[in-house]
């Protein structure tokens, strides 16, 4: 009986630990994640025919009131927003297409995926608890590639049906 209450006084500590381990690994997944796209925003600041936005930071700060688009009030939305990076090719660019599609080839769920005239849009959602939950629009075609990451502590539902 001892023996029992040791091993299991032992095996508490080592579960919890492997449970931190498990969060610190999503963690870290999340990070590698959210800086994709940073590395694809860092790669083509600089270059001619390519827009990019960057904004760190808590934006609460800057959005003290109510922000309301036609009666919805999308203030808490904003609020909990921590990055927002944007890069945009001003022309068609077949490499800049491939690495956005490397960038959210894996760790996102599909939200919303549509084609049309040659265009590609995809709405993702990387969802890792604890905050830090990524939304991506990742638009590619002829005439148009952009993608948008928008890292914040929301849910999906949270963005698809915002307060009233």
């Amino acid at each position: 009986m001892k023996r029992l209450i040791i091993i299991t006084l032992l095996l508490v500590p080592l579960g919890a630990a492997a449970q931190n381990w498990a969060i610190e690994a999503q963690n870290i997944a999340r990070e590698a994640q959210n800086r994709a796209i940073e590395a694809l925003a860092g790669r083509y600041a600089d270059r001619d025919g390519f827009s990019t936005t960057v904004i760190k930071g808590n934006l609460s700060n800057d959005f003290a009131g109510s922000v309301n688009i036609e009666g919805v009030d999308i203030s808490n939305i904003i609020k909990n927003i921590s990055s927002i990076i944007v890069v945009r090719s001003e022309r068609p660019d077949e490499d800049f297409t491939r690495e956005i599609n490397g960038a959210v080839a894996s760790g996102y769920s599909t939200v919303l995926s549509s084609s049309s005239d040659g265009e590609r849009v995809r709405f993702l959602l990387a969802e890792n608890g604890g905050g830090g939950n990524e939304f991506v629009i990742a638009i590619t075609g002829r005439e148009t590639n952009l993608v948008v990451s928008i890292v914040g502590d929301y849910t999906l539902g949270k963005v698809t049906t915002p307060d009233k």
